[in-house]
């Protein structure tokens, strides 16, 4: 293997060195601009939330 690189210049390729992160859940984005666009009370929102993510707990697909 090192003979495969003979005449190439050492190096890491522009993709290399980039690392994954890990984003919010887009289900808590949405429902915040949804409750925002429609003027939904805060503690509604909360309500709503809680029971979301009861039901996705139940159900085994809760990440954390």
């Amino acid at each position: 293997m090192g003979d495969a690189l003979l005449g190439q210049e050492q190096g890491r390729d522009h993709e290399q060195g980039h690392v994954t992160v890990p984003r919010p859940p887009v289900e808590a984005l949405i429902l915040g601009h949804a409750a925002g666009a429609l003027g939904l009370p805060e503690g509604l929102i909360e309500e709503l939330a809680r029971s979301l993510l009861c039901r996705q707990t139940a159900l085994g697909k809760h990440r954390t």
